[in-house]
């Protein structure tokens, strides 16, 4: 892939998702971000009335697919995934994930996290499951589909992290936003 196209993506972050962080935050709701994340990761569905209205507002304005979506194109990748899922993942976790983990940018949030040492399997496991979360018939086409739900929490992951990686002192800028995963482990 050219560079000079993936650079100028790795500072783009996404604005809504990191709005919602940065309220939190700017209302001295620490607690909150963290208390968010813990339920993100620990629930599949959060209950609404939990959440704070800003992530509320966030869950109800992100639940529809976006405009260019081609409900014809999900529905067919719907169809390859469910007959060549298994392989996918394999080759997913075999070859794309170990040489996305050599880019020079995108790896350093996970050693910053520890991620890959403290827990390899986890990470591994996260990942195949967003996979499936959003291949899956409906994950993506049903409103209020998994896939819609586990791209909505991990957005507000990113963004959470993207707001404490700016105030890490082993973070660069040049590392760029879009490869920030998590900076800290959910307990």
């Amino acid at each position: 892939m050219d560079r000079r196209l993936l650079e100028p993506m790795r500072q783009i972050g996404d604005p809504l998702a990191d709005g919602v962080v940065a309220e939190l935050f700017a209302k001295s709701e620490v607690g909150a971000v963290n208390d968010l994340m813990k339920t993100l990761v620990t629930n599949e569905f959060p209950e609404p009335s939990t959440l704070p209205p800003v992530v509320r507002e966030y869950l109800e304005k992100t639940d529809q697919l976006p405009d260019w979506a081609d409900p014809g194109l999900i529905a067919a990748g719907e169809q390859v995934f469910w007959r060549y899922g298994p392989k996918l993942i394999l080759i997913l976790h075999c070859y794309s994930l170990p040489f996305d983990y050599l880019g020079r940018n995108g790896v350093q949030v996970l050693a910053l996290t520890t991620r890959l040492i403290s827990n390899p399997t986890r990470r591994i496991v996260e990942v195949a499951q967003f996979l499936v979360d959003i291949m899956q018939s409906g994950g993506l086409s049903a409103p209020g589909g998994r896939g819609r739900r586990t791209i909505q929490k991990v957005r507000l992951m990113h963004a959470a992290v993207r707001k404490l990686a700016a105030a890490t002192p082993a973070w660069k800028p040049e590392f760029g936003l879009l490869s920030i995963k998590r900076i800290w482990r959910v307990r």
